[in-house]
């Protein structure tokens, strides 16, 4: 497998938990988790310091991978 195939992103996963602890931090209660499912390394969490930011960045994934999708059936 080559170091592309390692992460290849298979899905976003949306409302991943919060990791433990991190309410205590200033503005933890705004903080949101999601995560990308990839081939090799399984799902790689992210944190995003807004709701807006979480919706950003999940949205933008969710449509590259449907491009992504959309590509490899034209061929």
């Amino acid at each position: 497998m080559t170091i592309k195939q390692k992460y290849i992103v298979l899905e976003v996963i949306k409302n991943v938990p919060a990791w433990p602890g991190r309410h205590l931090l200033e503005g933890g209660d705004d903080l949101r988790y999601f995560g990308l499912k990839t081939v090799l390394r399984g799902d790689v969490e992210f944190e995003c310091k807004s709701q807006r930011e979480y919706e950003m960045w999940t949205q933008g994934v969710s449509r590259l991978l449907v491009v992504a999708a959309e590509r490899r059936f034209r061929m």
